[in-house]
């Protein structure tokens, strides 16, 4: 295993390591929801989501200005900042007091702390993935890529398994009272870690001084760079559809318990572990060139499949099959984002491609949530994934002319 090949394994678990705190309170919504906002669950819920939404508007600026230092003055020092960042909010988060003993001044701070946790994520997908690019350049960093998108999808194993073992071990008043304290807790502990592993890293860009911004260079040069990034990111986040969202939905409109949904996500979560490991580590390089576009039939293929004949039968096996294909969508479509941009503006515009994506999907699935307590919302998901994909796959051929032109 070469030098590189080994930094790119131990960027992919670093970011791995940070990617739990972002997404733990996403997978615990039915828990913090009764926490931090106490009405009738479906109410508190939506509610609960709205909050999160907010956070994640944070993303985008983030994404601006953490990308603007990791491209002006370098992509290490900026990632091992960026966590620092992370693990704050995150220690505050464990010490939140909920809304039963503060009242409406709990949900502020747990925005505020998530606003500040969007922020620093805004750059952390964005700038590992620049690094894994910038360490396989010229003949592996596509693959390299796929690695760390690999690599990123274990932190989703690693919340599912923590939350698993938390309702499994304590009653579920316990997990309101203070089980998802030791979520974060052991989310603030895997962040220090990260923090100190990414001294480890080496320095892949040492930046010239550059007249503009890069966001400024990024919409005045790139803009269809930009729309196509987007537009790709939007595919490799789009899993979350079914990887995260649709155990949540089936807790809504079906008879399943928290803990049924946890099993879920852990079936889907190893699935997709051990199918993203298995393209990023086995397929050669000549493979990840375009294979994104296979990338995009097969979301069309298994999306159609899943709503209108998985949700029928054995959830738990269509879950594995779910992530079994989201592992080949994630990492197939990833690596082609920070190919597309130069180097003096990648980390900002593959940071805030992937941040505008998943706001887009975000806001996709709290409608689904929200509209699924009126009416059955399989078919408009469907629609929705397929349109991600089809838009994806023509605006691509439209402008795959200028991109190998320049």
């Amino acid at each position: 295993m070469s030098s590189n090949s080994k930094k790119t394994w131990l960027c992919g678990s670093i970011s791995m390591l940070e990617c739990y705190d972002f997404g733990l309170a996403l997978s615990l919504a039915p828990i913090l929801s009764k926490v931090f906002y106490t009405n009738t669950p479906t109410l508190s819920l939506i509610v609960y989501y709205i909050i999160i939404m907010i956070g994640y508007f944070s993303r985008p600026i983030g994404a601006i200005v953490i990308g603007f230092f990791g491209d002006k003055y370098g992509r290490k020092k900026t990632y091992i900042a960026n966590t620092f960042i992370m693990l704050i909010a995150t220690i505050m988060l464990v010490f939140t007091p909920s809304s039963q003993s503060i009242g409406a001044l709990a949900v502020f701070i747990f925005l505020l702390l998530r606003m500040i946790q969007g922020f620093s994520f805004g750059g952390e997908v964005g700038g590992g993935l620049t690094l894994c690019y910038e360490y396989g350049i010229p003949k592996y960093s596509l693959k390299f890529c796929a690695i760390f998108e690999a690599l990123t999808s274990a932190g989703t194993i690693l919340v599912t398994s923590i939350i698993a073992i938390l309702v499994y071990s304590i009653s579920p008043q316990s997990m309101i009272d203070y089980g998802w304290r030791i979520a974060f807790a052991f989310g603030a502990v895997l962040t220090f870690i990260s923090y100190l592993l990414r001294f480890k890293l080496t320095e892949t860009f040492h930046p010239k001084s550059q007249k503009h911004p890069p966001i400024y260079d990024l919409f005045l040069n790139y803009k269809k760079r930009l729309t196509l990034a987007i537009l790709l990111s939007l595919v490799t986040v789009s899993i979350t559809i079914t990887g995260v969202f649709l155990p949540i939905i089936l807790l809504k409109i079906t008879s399943l318990t928290f803990k049924d949904v946890s099993y879920l996500h852990i079936y889907s979560s190893v699935a997709l572990l051990i199918s993203s490991l298995l393209v990023a580590t086995f397929f050669p390089q000549r493979f990840f060139a375009k294979s994104w576009l296979i990338a995009v039939f097969i979301q069309i293929i298994f999306s159609i499949l899943l709503f209108t004949v998985g949700l029928h039968f054995n959830l738990e096996v269509w879950m594995i099959i779910a992530g079994i294909i989201n592992g080949l969508i994630s990492t197939l479509t990833i690596g082609y984002i920070p190919s597309i941009f130069p180097k003096n503006i990648r980390y900002t515009a593959t940071s805030l491609s992937f941040s505008i994506a998943i706001i887009i999907i975000m806001l996709l699935n709290l409608f689904i949530l929200y509209t699924t307590h009126y009416v059955h919302m399989m078919p408009i998901i469907v629609l929705c994934v397929i349109l991600i994909s089809g838009v994806t796959f023509t605006y691509s051929g439209v402008i795959s002319r200028d991109l190998k032109n320049s």
